[in-house]
């Protein structure tokens, strides 16, 4: 039971950590705590051990897309809405078989290096406190390879970085308390909400299948996708509802442990208790988003985008590696849905010119 217990407060260390994230893009803490409640009562129905929480892709994603508050959060309900479809119908591994499971991971490939580019942005604005998280990240990976004290340590160590004595210190941004409440939202409907909803839509399925998977190999447990998939999607949804942050599914310690389904119960327990009370909004207001610069860097080149090569190049035809360049690159400079297209395009065309 002990090891059950650690397990999900590690995990739920990692949560908070990520939350910084969802603030600097304008998602509430507070109404997030809806996300975890349905990731509670999901997993104790459907008998799951992968739990849902606060991550990088997702929040990046949907942060970048939306230009304005009600754009991020009707990207993420109506992206959200559609992942429960897509799983409640069982299309997802469908969808994969017609864009192709090369094609699919180097979309990923291209978020992988998305995840980076921002990092490193964050070093353009707050080079200090974002350069001291990446090198601290980086060290701690390479020593330990894991990710949840690689996230505490170059958090915590950027964050005493920013609270040291600095006249030109850049100050946090703080969510005003008016978010932090169960406010309904209003959607917003244009151009560039559609594209988010295909961007992130398209993310999210290679993410579900691929940590799906994982997580099942390493708990020993047989995973549906689909089944995840209809229970995050339903978390993303309650959540932006109300001004929430985009919840997504997770690797976490808790598959590691003798009883993952409690475990994994445990964890999202603590982050819904903490996020409802307020707990981690207060927190939060500590933290520079420029902390999380090692978090992102870590996640996308040594986590996300070693694995995703392997998959898209290895042993690949002169005409599959040229669809997952294509789709790799168009992915990182513009987003998923383009780059997913672009990939499945390149596919149907380059063996008919002689590829």
């Amino acid at each position: 039971m002990l090891e059950n217990i650690i397990a999900a407060l590690v995990g739920t260390l990692n949560g908070v950590s990520q939350s910084v994230m969802a603030v600097s893009f304008g998602f509430a803490l507070v109404p997030s705590s809806l996300a975890f409640l349905v990731g509670v009562i999901s997993c104790l129905v459907f008998q799951s051990s992968v739990p849902i929480s606060f991550q990088a892709d997702t929040i990046i994603m949907a942060g970048r897309m939306g230009h304005t508050r009600q754009e991020r959060l009707t990207i993420v309900f109506i992206a959200g809405i559609a992942m429960m479809l897509i799983g409640a119908f069982g299309l997802l591994d469908d969808i994969v078989r017609f864009a192709g499971m090369r094609v699919t991971t180097a979309m990923m490939c291209g978020v992988s290096i998305i995840l980076a580019k921002v990092a490193f942005d964050m070093a353009k604005e707050n080079f200090k406190v974002a350069s001291t998280s990446i090198a601290l990240a980086v060290i701690m990976y390479m020593l330990t390879q894991e990710l949840v004290y690689t996230f505490a340590i170059s958090v915590i160590g950027s964050t005493i970085v920013y609270h040291l004595p600095d006249k030109n210190k850049i100050k946090v941004a703080i969510m005003p308390m008016a978010f932090e409440k169960f406010q309904l939202q209003k959607p917003v409907f244009n151009f560039n909400v559609l594209r988010g909803v295909l961007a992130l839509v398209c993310m999210t399925i290679g993410g579900n299948i691929a940590f799906t998977k994982i997580s099942g190999i390493i708990s020993n447990t047989t995973e549906n996708s689909d089944y995840v998939s209809i229970y995050s999607g339903l978390a993303d949804a309650l959540s932006s509802m109300f001004g929430g942050s985009p919840i997504a599914i997770i690797l976490s310690p808790t598959s590691a442990t003798p009883n993952p389904i409690l475990s994994t119960v445990l964890l999202m327990s603590f982050m819904g208790v903490l996020l409802a009370t307020g707990l981690v909004s207060r927190i939060s207001k500590h933290i520079p988003t420029s902390a999380t610069a090692g978090t992102l860097f870590v996640l996308g080149i040594f986590v996300s985008l070693p694995g995703s090569l392997q998959v898209t190049f290895a042993n690949a035809t002169k005409a599959e590696s040229l669809a997952g360049s294509v789709a790799m690159i168009v992915t990182a400079m513009v987003d998923p849905f383009v780059g997913l297209l672009a990939g499945i395009i390149i596919n149907l065309l380059a063996i008919p010119l002689g590829f």
